[in-house]
């Protein structure tokens, strides 16, 4: 029982601290924490840094193999187990690794201030018991760091499609920071009993500092890319604006040219002309009143704004009668602006794809606000011909056109997946419409 319970100690407790470490990630980048990621994250990150200890044999270079696997396991556990991106897997990995080194110097220094007159080594080498209360120590720090991000809302966002050579640049920008820090770690690891106490807390202050600005840095070039984006949808706005008024001043001037037209085709008793005239002023009018829920209640949103311009822009080049119906603003709490954009982004053009292929022509986009259950519902309906297989349209590769891949609704229902917690699809065939139901909460 005696060789079990140390062993046991030091990997229950590496566990609950990579899980804090894990959490304190998630709510720095804005994600939700899903908790059985967050498990598997924990229990992978604990055994990736149990195993080198115990397999790679102690030299002068041990200390550097261990935090190289320690980089490489922590980013492709936060790529693949929580799901960030990679440019996140790289920032976190790297921040959470200043946060432990900041945690490790105020650890030893609480521990040298208890134990005046003790060798810290002898003390920790003296039973497992004082390892797992130095451990503990640690771990009750990086909860007070991610009480902390929680508390102040410390976010960081940088926009996916940023340059290559600006992901590049920020990569290197993080790497060197964290190579001048860790000659500084080994160091003090090796000389933590002769150091005073007061230069251990100076160093650990110096890390702060540095975590702080480069976290402030992160987040400034994050909201200076969004801030770039919105001027240039600001733009794309004021210019729908103006066409809109253009619009609206030519229909007021053609009034009077428009019911004379209307009285010819009546004088001669062409109705198949005036039928086929007042679906032309129908599509024009179409068109203005579709820019007017989106002025009232997505200017907000210059991404999806954007989005259903661009859309509302084919629609009109395709002749296809594109009816926007919104009755409520579209609040997103947990769910990426890019991974909405993307779902809208894939049902629309395969709405307009499809419809495209009907005699009909048509798609309606409709959003209204569930009071009862606080959830966002966003309706997507289309003319369509042929017989839609629904059980197979999700299929990687299965597509109804020869020219397409059928690669999008695979991947709308990978990004569904993702946001499993927050957003539900439906689809379904009434009638002569192909409809698909999103519920956002």
């Amino acid at each position: 029982m005696g060789g079990f319970y140390p062993p046991f100690l030091n990997f229950s407790s590496l566990l609950i601290q990579c899980m804090v470490l894990g959490a304190f990630v998630l709510i720095l980048f804005n994600k939700k924490l899903l908790w059985n990621r967050l498990l598997v994250f924990s229990f992978l990150n604990t055994v990736a840094n149990v195993l080198p200890v115990q397999i790679v044999s102690r030299s002068s270079y041990s200390e550097v193999i261990f935090i190289a696997i320690y980089f490489l396991s922590m980013i492709l556990l936060i790529r693949y187990i929580l799901d960030l991106r990679l440019l996140y897997s790289v920032m976190g990995s790297c921040v959470v690794f200043l946060l432990s080194t900041i945690v490790q110097y105020l650890s030893m220094a609480l521990l040298k201030i208890s134990l005046q007159g003790y060798d810290l080594f002898t003390w920790l080498a003296a039973s497992p018991l004082n390892s797992f209360i130095m451990r503990n120590i640690g771990t009750l720090l990086d909860f007070v760091g991610v009480i902390a991000i929680y508390y102040f809302k410390i976010k960081i966002y940088i926009p996916s499609d940023i340059y290559k050579k600006l992901k590049i640049e920020i990569i290197l920008n993080i790497f060197i920071i964290v190579m001048i820090i860790v000659p500084n770690i080994l160091f003090f690891e090796t000389n933590v009993v002769k150091i005073p106490t007061e230069l251990i807390l100076f160093n650990a202050a110096s890390v702060f500092v540095l975590i702080i600005f480069s976290t402030r840095n992160s987040i400034r070039f994050g909201e200076l890319e969004l801030a770039k984006q919105e001027l240039e949808f600001q733009k794309l706005y004021n210019e729908t604006l103006d066409e809109l008024n253009d619009s609206l001043r030519g229909f007021k001037h053609e009034f009077n040219n428009i019911l004379s037209c209307i009285q010819g085709y009546l004088y001669i008793d062409d109705i198949k002309g005036l039928k086929t005239y007042v679906s032309q002023m129908q599509n024009e009018a179409n068109s203005m009143n579709n820019i007017e829920p989106l002025n009232s209640y997505v200017k907000d949103n210059p991404a999806i704004y954007g989005l259903l311009l661009s859309k509302l822009s084919y629609a009109q080049v395709k002749n296809i009668n594109f009816n926007i119906n919104v009755f409520s603003k579209i609040a997103l709490r947990d769910v990426d602006i890019l991974d909405f954009c993307k779902i809208l982004g894939i049902l629309l053009d395969n709405a307009l794809e499809a419809s495209l292929e009907s005699e009909k022509r048509y798609v309606e986009f409709l959003v209204k606000e569930d009071r009862s259950s606080n959830s966002l519902i966003i309706e997507i309906s289309n003319s369509f011909s042929g017989n839609p297989e629904i059980e197979k349209i999700y299929e990687k590769g299965f597509s109804t056109k020869e020219a397409h891949n059928g690669i999008g609704l695979w991947e709308l229902k990978r990004i569904i997946a993702k946001n499993s917690e927050s957003v539900k699809l439906t689809t379904n065939i009434s009638g002569d419409l192909f409809n698909q139901k999103l519920v956002i909460t």
